[in-house]
């Protein structure tokens, strides 16, 4: 019901791919995007062990996980981040 896809939006207002209720989702930057990824991708190498990095935190490879995710929340919640 609160969901609009970019099909029904006016041409105008093409930058935002959603919209939910009174917010308004947009796409992350490619260097947000990218961040997150090269995060997610060292806690996935990380845990698997194919690259040994000293430990800095306990569970360390969760934290990293969790703040790859937490860059790209960000990049979709706010826009021209």
């Amino acid at each position: 019901m609160g969901h609009r896809r970019l099909s029904d939006r006016p041409a105008h207002q093409a930058m935002s791919a959603y919209r939910i209720g009174n917010m308004r989702l947009s796409p992350p930057t490619l260097f947000l995007f990218l961040i997150s990824l090269i995060l997610a991708i060292l806690a996935m190498v990380t845990k698997l062990g194919y690259l040994p990095v000293p430990r800095y935190l306990p569970h360390q490879e969760y934290w990293l996980a969790i703040t790859a995710y937490l860059i790209l929340t960000v990049g979709v919640l706010f826009r021209g981040l």
